[in-house]
């Protein structure tokens, strides 16, 4: 089923660990990537399921590492914002809201507006699944210097409009919700 999905659909937008783009100029110049993912936050499922993802005929895949989001705060204002709002979960955010980097939202937020993107870069990824100390970590390289092991050219989002971001964040998390 996910592989007819794959084939309907246009675009896969997936939320990954760090990929540090700044590299030095021997990373720059092809030398493999490690992109670190949480393992406790997506554990041995997450991973085997980034792999198997990759792998899908997808038309494009957009990934958004965890380094865009170091700039976009749930800010306790914002928590107060929609605290007073009409969505559905006002009073839960009120009570239990934190001021956390808002990794979701980026991810849907470039899903649903990819103009947010200010800097972004294409690189060949691969997820390692050897069950050794580096399972679960996402690999990436230069464009024509992976290993050529099934890896996937990827748009990999660097930075993003942080200001524009939070204003349409804010905007779709307090509307009302839809009458079914």
């Amino acid at each position: 089923m996910i592989r007819r999905l794959a084939f309907t659909l246009l675009a896969l937008t997936l939320l990954s660990g760090v990929c540090d783009a700044q590299q030095s100029g021997a990373q720059q110049s092809g030398a493999r990537r490690k992109v670190i993912i949480d393992q406790d936050a997506f554990g041995p499922a997450g991973s085997n399921l980034q792999a198997i993802l990759m792998l899908l005929p997808w038309k494009k895949i957009t990934q958004v590492p965890i380094d865009p989001t170091t700039r976009t705060f749930f800010k306790p204002e914002y928590i107060r914002q929609l605290a007073h709002g009409h969505a559905p979960f006002d009073a839960y955010l009120a009570e239990f809201g934190q001021s956390y980097p808002m990794w979701d939202e980026l991810a849907v937020a470039v899903w649903l507006d990819p103009s947010i993107v200010t800097r972004s870069t294409r690189l060949l990824v691969d997820v390692d699944t050897s069950f050794t100390a580096g399972y679960g970590n996402t690999l990436s390289w230069s464009v024509g210097a992976g290993p050529g092991l099934g890896e996937r050219e990827v748009l990999v989002v660097q930075d993003v409009e942080v200001p524009k971001f939070e204003r349409m964040t804010l905007d779709l998390l307090s509307r009302a919700t839809p009458a079914h």
